[in-house]
């Protein structure tokens, strides 16, 4: 079934689509996330008013099929038990629902429209008023998903689904052009700088031709062995002048100096 596009979701160039996308994606997903959420309550409510015999719109047709009472508050056991199994499956669908899976939720709006509307023109009991108040709270929590599964239809052929992130869509852009396969320039070029930093300023090989890093971190000199342009070290033996004065003096207040003796000792 094609629905009308929503022009707000179209793709654009350079992936300026991505923000709405992401946006209303979160939005439907919020929307089954409360129908769930809804369902849960509502369900259980009914399941539990079941176990005593009270019927009541939609989840009770096909219990009414099997049974030739009239309707009346304390019915049969068999009737009790059908009508409460039923009254859960719409958590079922609701779960489904949070998945790829919207079409539940619209199954769940239409279930939630049908209680509301044959509890307001079929009376059945005095229960009624539950049926009324389930649908309607259904009805207020789900209607939004009619639009929400048409978009969310869309989204789905979208190109960036269902990340839409603008970091890891420039990553493959990149990861296409580049010769290993891989994002690397930002770590090439800090390679590059302490490469420059070791050779002193030497000329690097050119990043932009064939072989990129791997050709600028061989060695530049041929005839230096294969070592690469390695500076010359300074072995020159430095000589001190005088010694620093305080390198022998104590932290006490005792005599510090050296004293030599006139007298020559045997």
């Amino acid at each position: 079934m094609e629905f009308k596009k929503n022009k707000d979701l179209i793709e654009k160039p350079d992936h300026l689509h991505y923000p709405i996308c992401r946006g209303r994606l979160e939005a439907i997903r919020q929307i089954s996330a409360d129908i769930l959420k809804v369902t849960v309550v509502t369900s259980v409510v009914l399941a539990v008013l079941s176990l005593v015999g009270i019927p009541f719109h939609v989840v009770g047709w096909i219990p009414m099929m099997f049974t030739m009472e009239e309707m009346h508050i304390g019915m049969n056991g068999g009737f009790a038990i059908l009508q409460t199994v039923i009254c859960l499956i719409p958590i079922a669908f609701a779960a489904f629902g949070c998945t790829e899976r919207k079409i539940f939720d619209v199954l769940l709006f239409l279930y939630y429209a049908l209680m509301l509307i044959f509890s307001v023109i079929i009376h059945l009991t005095l229960f009624d008023a539950v049926s009324f108040l389930v649908g309607l709270v259904g009805v207020l929590r789900s209607f939004r998903i009619l639009k929400g599964y048409a978009d969310f239809q869309q989204l789905r052929k979208t190109e960036g689904y269902p990340i839409f992130s603008i970091t890891l869509a420039e990553y493959d852009d990149r990861k296409k052009n580049s010769p290993d396969g891989y994002y690397r320039d930002h770590y090439d070029e800090l390679v590059r700088q302490r490469l420059m930093q070791q050779r002193q300023g030497s000329q690097p090989a050119d990043m932009n031709k064939s072989g990129g890093i791997m050709a600028f971190s061989q060695p530049q000199s041929d005839a230096a062995g294969g070592l690469g342009d390695m500076p010359e070290l300074d072995i020159q033996k430095k000589e001190a002048i005088k010694a620093a004065p305080g390198r022998f003096v104590t932290k006490t207040g005792k005599e510090s100096t050296v004293l030599f003796s006139g007298m020559k000792l045997k």
